[in-house]
């Protein structure tokens, strides 16, 4: 325990004079046109126009490639260079509509009423849900409690689904009115649902979608995503058409539903928003039993980091002066990994970002014997000169 309360107290140590951070007010459009906003200057910058609509864009680990869905298949594009690759062409396929990257680095495709999963094997068929759950089309996520595939049935009785990858489907929850998007609010596990003026919360553990009560004036929810878990105001983001020239920047504050609406000068029908470049800490497994774990913020080059890995879940949260949270329950695990007690499973890196913001990390439980139904979270945060500079989102890994 004296362990346990000396690492709560050095993390908190460190947090000093942090202030509240949100991603850098840029985020990727999925719509005629898949482009970049920024939410500063209220200006478009086109990543891909192909005469297409496209649907549903994720990161790739590299936190540069951008996988997405238009009428030509799975595709990717470097954001820098807006260089185009067709990953998986649509013959195949049925009606694509979402994308999420598992654990491993995996692609998920929600496709029809089925669940696929591209690796480097090829594709294969996670799940195919019962007719009678109709297209799940609207949102696909990973719930960071237990990493399963989290979808929602556009179809009577509107059901969010939790998928794992053996095929099992479980409903979480009935009755709301989905559109596109759906979003996890990580420190508290509860979902929320987008639909045309409203949005609808499922709160954990009840299974009855309720309709939130917003302030501040009307937001359109068809396409919202959240922003980082760790702000001390935590929000979602959403951007949607709002007349034939302008568009409607939406911000939610998660805990006071208060809207804060910013008018852009582009018309964009959008069916998703991913926040720019926000894959900045995620898995990919190397080998059964292993994965590297990859920090990249390419901003932060040269600045110091911590990793580590809790048993317990990403909650409660520890909480920082400044009003942050580090989302990861500190347990014996993490006293081990921040000390360093256990180099042949966990390797934090060399602690320090190189010249292109990257830090790598690894676990390895493959000396172990099986440990099914057990699952580690991890999170990470950048150190600055005196505080705690950025708090990435937790991620989770089922060994």
């Amino acid at each position: 325990m004296r362990r346990i309360c000396l690492a709560v107290c050095a993390i908190v140590t460190l947090a000093m004079t942090g202030a509240t951070q949100h991603h850098d007010d840029k985020y990727i459009v999925c719509g005629a046109t898949l482009g970049l906003v920024d939410g500063t200057t209220g200006t478009l910058t086109t990543i891909y126009d192909n005469a297409g609509t496209a649907y549903d864009a994720v990161m790739d680990v590299d936190n540069r490639s951008l996988w997405f869905i238009e009428s030509g298949g799975i595709m990717k594009v470097d954001v820098i260079t807006n260089a185009v690759t067709t990953i998986l062409p649509t013959a195949g396929l049925t009606s694509p509509y979402d994308l999420a990257l598992n654990q491993d680095a995996d692609l998920v495709i929600a496709d029809g009423n089925s669940i696929l999963k591209l690796t480097g094997a090829g594709l294969s068929t996670i799940a195919t849900a019962p007719t009678a759950a109709g297209s799940l089309a609207g949102g696909l996520e990973i719930d960071i409690d237990t990493g399963h595939y989290v979808v929602q049935s556009k179809s009577s009785p509107n059901a969010l689904f939790a998928i794992d990858d053996a095929g099992t489907i479980t409903t979480l929850g009935t009755g709301g009115s989905p559109r596109w998007s759906i979003a996890q609010d990580i420190i508290t596990g509860d979902w929320y649902q987008g639909s045309f003026s409203a949005l609808y919360k499922l709160q954990k553990p009840t299974s009855t979608f309720v309709a939130t009560t917003l302030s501040g004036g009307a937001a359109y929810f068809y396409a919202f995503a959240s922003d980082r878990a760790s702000d001390a105001n935590r929000r979602f983001v959403s951007i949607h058409n709002n007349g034939s020239t302008t568009s409607r920047f939406n911000y939610i504050d998660v805990t006071t539903h208060a809207v804060t609406l910013t008018t852009l000068n582009h018309a964009i029908y959008n069916y998703e928003t991913e926040i720019y470049r926000s894959r900045d800490f995620c898995s990919v497994k190397t080998a059964p039993g292993k994965w590297t774990l990859l920090l990249n913020l390419p901003t932060k080059a040269g600045q110091s980091y911590v990793m580590a890995l809790s048993l317990t879940g990403v909650r409660p949260a520890t909480l920082l002066p400044d009003g942050r949270r580090i989302p990861l329950a500190i347990d014996p695990l993490t006293v081990l990994t921040l000390n360093n007690q256990i180099p042949t499973i966990f390797q934090p890196g060399s602690g320090v970002l190189g010249a292109t913001g990257t830090g790598i990390g690894s676990l390895d439980v493959s000396s172990l014997p099986p440990l099914p139904g057990i699952r580690v979270w991890a999170a990470a945060v950048v150190l600055g000169t005196s505080s705690v500079d950025t708090i990435v989102d937790p991620i989770g890994i089922n060994l």
